[in-house]
């Protein structure tokens, strides 16, 4: 289940240059992403590398826009790629995530969370019997 490029865009904001139609499919690394990821740069030590990704679509800033020759695909200009790229991620992280099967569940009555923080020791470790009994006498 993928993602259209444009719709990505127009929810967390940024400027589209390319294709908004692209459907993508996920995240990955610069030298792992394939044709329907994307995926960012945000260290220039990276742009030779991000010059030859495969990625469908690159997050960068417009400063590494205007310096990153030779990638001819589809870019998403913004001011920090790097925190672009973690909501992307969120994104996708919801699209995914599994819900509980039906009737995992806690029941009413069961055994109580832990309650944090502990009890102090003292609350949790039975009395000894002698204390017990100096108790009651006094």
């Amino acid at each position: 289940m993928g993602t259209r490029l444009g719709d990505l865009v127009d929810s967390l904001g940024g400027e589209l240059i390319g294709d908004p139609e692209l459907d993508i499919t996920g995240i990955a690394p610069l030298d792992a992403a394939g044709p329907s990821h994307i995926t960012f740069l945000s260290n220039t030590k990276l742009r030779a590398q991000a010059a030859q990704t495969r990625a469908a679509a690159l997050i960068l800033s417009h400063q590494e826009h205007s310096q990153l020759t030779g990638y001819t695909g589809t870019r998403v200009l913004t001011d920090n790629p790097y925190a672009y790229f973690a909501r992307v991620a969120q994104r996708f992280a919801a699209q995914t995530a599994v819900a509980p099967a039906i009737g995992i569940t806690r029941r009413h009555g069961s055994t109580p969370a832990p309650q944090w923080p502990p009890a102090p020791v003292s609350a949790r470790v039975p009395r000894s019997r002698q204390a017990r009994r100096s108790a009651s006498i006094a």
